[in-house]
């Protein structure tokens, strides 16, 4: 007697079909997927898969502000005789006090309405060391130039994956995101860009500090917090933006920790030491956050019109504006601008020209 198929058969014989040897499955796919990220070679792999990726970098060659590196360094460009620096000073652009003797805004590397006392200067002695191997070493090889910011992004993928086996209570999870992180092209971009290194090196240390934190935190390794303030201080002077790794740290004494006492905060101290470094001023140079304090003191604009009080720095520019018609259109951009933050703060900013407001009242 035949008897009507249910879903149940249904299932089975879809099982059936796809455990039969040979026959073709897209749950095959998934499933050589999964076998593939749980695979203990997996940090390995996935960095090579990175690496490879980025090769083609190789024939790059020099860009942009690689250039103002190699006049740092060496001395190809006789017209930028005055950009010779240390490797710890590499990436001080403009330093405070230094723009019209710099005679950037005469080579045309800055406007013309630049302000006299503006400053871009950053202090990456880590990364500055690494160039300063490569110009002493392999001055005219760039490819091997680039050959070092692949290896230096081969291993922050690999210290990543290993990290994310750590942190991850899924495998398969943890796998996915290091390949998703080895191919993001965001994460690339450094890789290919001999100026940009310094965003890789202050990945790969700030990967290292997370590393040292857990290994001492729950595998009770003590050499874990020696490693992790060195680690965190030596992406900080990689790059400013290493400064990202204090949060990672502080959301692990939060979720993560085993210690639920006081003591998880107490373990971020040494951490700590390693991460104020960022508010240590060298004379001329100063790392991001004095750098960017500074600059937005300067820029009145920007702080007063918080502030709702008369700006007047934007007077020098629109006074240096050709044609009475182009600075009326300026100024009524300006007032549209003052008239858009009243309705926010209920108070008021006036843009025009000192003379102007002088001129006419307040």
């Amino acid at each position: 007697m035949n008897r009507a198929r249910t879903p149940m058969d249904q299932n089975r014989s879809e099982t059936a079909a796809h455990n039969k040897p040979g026959a073709f499955s897209p749950f095959r796919i998934f499933d050589w997927l999964a076998t593939w990220l749980v695979n203990r070679r997996l940090p390995l792999m996935v960095a090579t898969i990175g690496m490879v990726l980025t090769l083609p970098g190789l024939w790059l060659g020099w860009q942009t502000d690689d250039h103002l590196h190699r006049a740092s360094f060496t001395d190809e460009f006789p017209v930028m005789a005055d950009a010779r620096r240390p490797f710890w000073d590499m990436f001080a652009f403009v330093k405070e006090g230094t723009l019209e003797s710099s005679g950037v805004i005469e080579r045309g590397e800055l406007p013309w309405w630049t302000p006299p006392n503006f400053k871009i200067a950053f202090f990456r002695p880590v990364a500055g060391i690494t160039h300063w191997i490569d110009y002493k070493l392999w001055p005219h090889s760039p490819w091997i130039m680039h050959a070092q910011s692949i290896a230096w992004y081969g291993l922050t993928v690999f210290l990543a994956a290993i990290l994310f086996r750590r942190l991850s209570v899924s495998p398969i999870v943890a796998g996915l995101a290091a390949l998703v992180y080895a191919m993001c092209d965001g994460n690339g971009l450094p890789a290919v860009w001999l100026a940009n290194r310094n965003a890789t090196l202050a990945a790969c240390f700030g990967v290292c500090t997370l590393l040292a934190y857990d290994w001492w935190r729950r595998s009770g390794v003590k050499l874990g917090a020696f490693l992790a303030p060195i680690a965190l201080l030596a992406a900080v002077l990689g790059n400013e933006g290493a400064v990202a790794a204090g949060a990672y740290l502080v959301a692990y004494a939060l979720f993560i920790d085993p210690d639920r006492t006081w003591r998880r905060f107490a373990a971020l101290v040494p951490c700590a030491c390693g991460w104020c470094g960022v508010v240590v001023d060298v004379p001329g140079v100063g790392l991001w956050c004095r750098w960017f304090g500074r600059v937005h003191r300067s820029s009145q604009q920007f702080s007063r019109i918080r502030l709702g009080v008369r700006p007047t720095c934007p007077g020098p520019y629109l006074r240096a504006v050709r044609g009475s018609a182009i600075r009326r259109a300026c100024q009524s951009v300006c007032r549209s601008i003052s008239h858009l933050l009243d309705r926010k703060s209920g108070r008021c900013c006036d843009w025009r020209t000192p003379n102007a407001a002088a001129t006419s009242g307040p």
